[in-house]
């Protein structure tokens, strides 16, 4: 003999089971969702191979194109806070020591600054991809001699 609470009980139980099998098949599936588009570093400009063009027309739409800047490389960067010295001055680049690390590194000179100056520095180093060059940000003057 089944009692009137079993009965609300095993409905209940039915409703609950029905509302989430329901929850389940309205989301979509992975298979629907468009597929990503792959990221593609973009090439840097290749040396001239020295091997005679064909002739070709030039047109002024690729005139424009050669005139343009290449798009810089994707790299990714470490930075590093710290205090660039000013070890020699050659009219516009000088040689800078950076610390933390005791790094040396050259990098274009501000109109005031002179042997011995002291900034507040962010040196920038590749971890990735084609650059290959470390990068010296000053921030701001510390010792201006």
């Amino acid at each position: 003999m089944m009692w009137p609470a079993d009965h609300r009980a095993n409905s209940g139980l039915l409703i609950l089971l029905l509302l989430t099998l329901a929850g389940c098949s309205s989301t979509p599936s992975p298979e629907s969702l468009p597929p990503a588009r792959p990221v593609t570093p973009t090439p840097t400009p290749e040396e001239p191979s020295g091997q005679p063009e064909a002739a070709s027309p030039s047109t002024p739409s690729n005139q424009t194109q050669q005139k343009t800047a290449p798009t810089p490389a994707l790299c990714a960067w470490s930075k590093t806070r710290g205090v660039a010295s000013l070890l020699a001055r050659e009219e516009d680049i000088g040689t800078w020591q950076f610390f933390p690390g005791d790094d040396i590194v050259h990098h274009k000179v501000p109109d005031k600054a002179d042997q011995g100056s002291e900034y507040r520095a962010i040196l920038e180093r590749p971890l990735n991809g084609p650059c290959d060059q470390e990068r010296l940000i000053l921030v701001a003057p510390v010792i201006v001699r």
